[in-house]
This record gives structure tokens, C-alpha cells and sequence, in this order.
């Protein structure tokens, strides 16, 4: 694998979209020997920790939620 394709994998490897267990596994090798796609790899890894780490989750107010569950209800009838 060439770091071009490994980079085009990086990104899906960190957000546990790398299905293809060949892609993975040539991926993992690629890894293994390259350090300039490893750096980049925690580079990908920081950022979705930092992202993960800005993001203020909303508690959705128990009225919305009641509502929208008794809509889809009333639209599978």
C-alpha cells in the first residue's frame, strides 16, 4: 500500500468505517513500516478526541421527545 492510499484509509479506520478486512489488515502493515502515515494517524486520532472533547451534548427537552415518538407512531399506523 502507498501512504496516498493509506491516507485515503485513515480517516475511516479512525471512525470504525474500514470494513473491508483486506483493507485493514494492508492498511495495519502499511502502518507498521511507515512513520510519516503513523504520525498522521494520531494527527486523525487527535482530532476526533479534540472534536468528541468540544461538543456539548444537548439534552433533548422530554416535550420534543414525546412528540416526535408520538408522530412516528401515528405514521407506522
Amino acid at each position: 500500500m502507498t501512504c496516498v492510499r493509506a491516507e485515503k484509509y485513515l480517516v475511516a479506520l479512525v471512525d470504525g468505517e474500514l470494513h473491508s478486512t483486506w483493507r485493514k489488515r494492508a492498511l495495519c502493515r502499511h502502518l507498521h513500516q511507515c512513520a510519516a502515515c503513523r504520525q498522521s494517524l494520531l494527527v486523525q486520532l487527535r482530532i476526533k478526541s479534540m472534536l468528541h472533547a468540544s461538543i456539548q451534548r444537548e439534552k433533548v427537552p422530554a416535550t420534543l421527545q414525546y412528540a416526535i415518538q408520538k408522530r412516528l407512531a401515528e405514521e407506522m399506523n
